[in-house]
């Protein structure tokens, strides 16, 4: 009874050490909380301000910190069995009718099966660090492509509305010259279809503009009000860039991931062709005699000799090989077509900034000495002057689009073309815990 009540005692002290469990509910209002911005936001780098407040950077964060608790506690030793014994029989020894004992399962942690579950810990670690990458990089995505869509859509916006302003002055000198018998209605109602195709680019880059303060608000995880204000996108640095890089994608990443648990696999598949070993020591007091037991257990393999896991190991590692090939592939494929969208973009906004809008500027000159020296009437200048608004319209649309596409060739390489940013988001990846 002694050694019972000693027992006992024992085992409440373990379990007083032992964690609680604490419940920790998540109300809907707490979700769907977003934040104002900080005062003087407007003066700091909205970059570092958007992967502070990202969601998706917390929680992609919290991931790694789960997979890092998770790659700790795989090196820890297996759990041990413990078997607690008694029987009492007056008739085997009236004088001591007690037999007391403890056994204890120990498997031996060992070779392929140890090293199989710390190498799906380290992959699982990888795959997190790979989607915080991933994390991030959409972060700044989001940041970016609001910003060029913001600064794109204003510049529209304004040139829209020049447009509009000029093609209804234009409009209304026609219907004064219709007015006076000097002109045709078929003029005026061809001016009048340009000023609505007017009205409808400016209505559309206004609805453009709304959507991207919408954009940049959930990128900086606040409200579309907060944004308003804040400063447009800098002119964007452009460059093939070195596509050394690319393997670094979070993709590629975890197609490697992928393809060395699959050979952590094949090596737990091959290594379970020979038995697993497990001691049980043990102590047995039996009325009176002390005993020392201690048995070897053996978990044989399948009759096959494990053949049919190991040759399922061997395919999974042959299709995971595939997969990261096909993935580099794509992300090549990816890589070439967007750089020849950025390059034909970039051109014809090139094209239209040192031709086609100095050409129509120098047309609207000799039209307005045309009119001073009395060649040419108003009507002719106001169409000249149409025509180069209309050009520069053209060429505000087509630096959106060449920025657009400088965006999505940096989205295919998973690389900023600026270096000062590519550091920042190397410095977010860097600011957790190893």
């Amino acid at each position: 009874m002694l050694r019972a009540c000693l027992l006992l005692a024992s085992s409440g002290l373990v379990l007083s050490a032992c964690a609680s469990y604490a419940p920790q509910p998540l109300a809907p209002p707490q979700l769907a909380a977003v934040t104002p911005l900080p005062a003087g936001a407007a003066a700091t780098d909205l970059l570092a301000l958007a992967l502070q407040r990202s969601p998706d950077v917390a929680a992609a964060r919290a991931r790694l910190a789960s997979a890092l608790a998770a790659r700790k506690a795989s090196k820890a030793y297996p759990a041990i069995t413990l078997t607690l014994m008694s029987e009492y029989s007056k008739d085997a020894d009236p004088q001591r009718p007690w037999l007391w004992g403890a056994a204890a399962d120990l498997p031996l942690d060992y070779g392929a099966r140890r090293g199989a579950r710390v190498t799906a810990a380290d992959v699982d670690v990888m795959k997190a660090r790979a989607d915080l990458a991933e994390a991030v990089w959409r972060a700044r995505q989001s940041l970016r492509s609001a910003q060029v869509r913001l600064t794109a859509a204003r510049a529209v916006a304004v040139a829209a509305r020049n447009l509009l302003d000029q093609r209804l002055a234009l409009e209304a000198a026609l219907q004064q010259r219709v007015a006076a018998g000097e002109e045709a209605r078929d003029g005026v109602d061809t001016a009048r279809l340009a000023s609505l195709q007017a009205q409808q680019t400016l209505t559309q880059a206004q609805g453009d503009e709304q959507a991207a303060l919408v954009e940049l608000a959930r990128a900086l995880d606040t409200d579309a009000s907060s944004v308003a204000d804040l400063p447009a996108a800098a002119s964007p640095q452009a460059g093939d860039g070195d596509d050394a890089m690319l393997y670094a994608r979070p993709d590629i990443l975890n197609a490697v991931a992928d393809y060395d648990l699959s050979e952590s696999q094949l090596r737990l598949a091959v290594a379970e062709q020979y038995p697993g070993v497990t001691v049980s020591p043990g102590y047995t007091w039996e009325r009176g005699a002390v005993k020392l037991p201690l048995n070897l257990t053996l978990a044989l393999p399948p009759l096959d000799g494990n053949r049919a896991h190991i040759d399922a190991a061997q395919a999974a590692r042959l299709a995971a090989g595939k997969a990261l090939e096909a993935t580099v592939k794509s992300d090549l494929a990816a890589v070439a077509q967007a750089r020849a969208q950025w390059r034909s973009a970039a051109a014809l906004s090139q094209q239209i900034e040192t031709h086609d809008a100095p050409l129509a500027a120098q047309m609207a000159a000799r039209a307005a000495a045309a009119q001073r020296q009395g060649e040419s009437d108003h009507i002719s200048l106001m169409q000249a002057q149409i025509a180069a608004q209309e050009t520069h319209l053209a060429l505000v649309q087509a630096q959106g689009a060449a920025d657009q596409a400088r965006l999505a060739l940096e989205d295919a390489r998973h690389i900023p073309f600026d270096p000062a940013e590519a550091r920042d988001l190397s410095a977010a990846l860097t600011d957790t815990t190893q």
